[in-house]
């Protein structure tokens, strides 16, 4: 009986690894899978490192067991290096410099939440007691373009663009103006910068493509003699809301028998997937229609293996993968303690034509919102070091 028992139990791990192995190799390539197509790419992209922590533990346990098992998971490893390396880089860079060279282009990117603090529930357009805190952070790294997301201003004299021209030194913006009659002011992406904005564009999804997302914006910048076309984007969001923060907590706890509630948190992540998918394809056509090179930066709600990132980033750098290491995490749940503690969030990026070689890239640790704000600094490359 003893012997049946360990048969059966050797045959069930030898099983689980061999289905987490192929979930594992299936997740690295879903880059290439559309979820307009294959539904399931978005929650397999987002279980990548789990599953590569579930292939990393089969190769210490059989290491130890029967060593001739753990040639599966090697094979796995090798084969989905491409993908890790989008995961998890390591970069031994010096400690970032806030003080910045004149040679460089320091480029700020920040999902602010409407300046509602880290511990705040709601959005409260007359309590902005975050908005000083937020000020400082911009004004200590000092960029030459900050890109926003979720920004917000009203139409009064004294507004939020008129003080982080006058307060933080930025003469030129774009702003894109989206409209919220709940609170009767504008909001949406932004870019603002100290080098001459000489031409710009509003790009606003077609409806097919969006539900809430927020309008992209693109910027042509003058940076000493050379043109760079800035987009700022904010990829629809999942859109959970309190209720859905509290299914997490009855599926965890299997408090929710009829399965409710995992049915509507599938649904509603299945179509926001498929929205990604959209609007990645559309802000890739538009991204290489620059006759510019580009420096793409925002919120793109999605995980670097997806296909959202994969189509967005095309054939930029990313700048986190080029000076950045460890998980990089962008997002803190401030609702959801499943969220909240999850180290592998990182969605939000800085993306940079290959002729903008990276000179360092720091995350700010502050939570003065749910997501980091990144911070880059670039040197365009001549000619002769291409």
């Amino acid at each position: 009986m003893q012997q049946f028992f360990r048969n059966f139990f050797k045959r069930l791990l030898i099983f689980i690894n061999v289905l987490t192995a192929l979930l594992f190799i299936t997740s690295s390539l879903t880059p290439h899978f559309d979820p307009r197509n294959w539904w399931f790419s978005g929650f397999l992209g987002l279980l990548f490192p789990y599953l590569l922590a579930g292939v990393c533990f089969f190769i210490v346990f059989w290491l130890f067991v029967t060593p001739k098992r753990i040639i599966l998971n090697i094979f796995c490893l090798l084969a989905a290096i491409p993908a890790i390396k989008n995961f998890l880089p390591f970069n031994f860079a010096a400690p970032f410099a806030v003080e910045k060279k004149d040679s460089t282009l320091r480029v700020m990117s920040w999902n602010i939440r409407r300046f509602t603090a880290f511990d705040a529930k709601n959005f409260n357009p007359n309590q902005l007691a975050n908005k000083p805190a937020i000020f400082a952070e911009i004004k200590k790294y000092n960029p030459d373009v900050l890109c926003l997301q979720e920004f917000f201003t009203t139409t009064d004299v004294n507004n939020n663009i008129r003080q982080i021209q006058q307060e933080l030194g930025f003469r030129w913006f774009v702003f894109a103006k989206d409209n919220h009659q709940q609170y009767r002011h504008l909001s949406g992406t932004a870019i603002f910068s100290k080098y001459p904005i000489v031409d710009s564009m509003i790009l606003t999804y077609p409806d097919s493509m969006a539900r809430a997302a927020e309008n992209v914006i693109a910027a042509d910048i003058v940076v000493h003699s050379d043109t760079v076309r800035i987009f700022t984007l904010h990829l629809q969001s999942f859109g959970f809301r309190p209720r859905d923060y509290t299914s997490f907590g009855k599926i965890k706890a299997q408090q929710d028998t009829n399965l409710v509630a995992s049915k509507n948190l599938f649904r509603k992540m299945k179509q926001t997937f498929y929205l990604h998918a959209f609007q990645a394809d559309y802000l890739k056509e538009n991204i290489s229609k620059s006759p510019h090179p580009v420096i793409a930066c925002g919120d793109l709600n999605d995980v670097p293996n997806s296909y959202a990132y994969h189509t967005v980033r095309s054939r930029m750098n990313d700048c986190f993968l080029e000076r950045g290491t460890g998980f990089g995490k962008t997002f803190t749940s401030t609702t959801s303690r499943v969220l909240n503690i999850l180290p592998t969030l990182r969605i939000d990026y800085i993306f940079a034509d290959p002729v903008w070689e990276t000179r360092q890239f720091t995350r700010m640790q502050r939570k003065l919102s749910d997501h980091n704000a990144l911070i880059v600094d670039l040197v365009k490359m001549e000619n002769n070091e291409k």
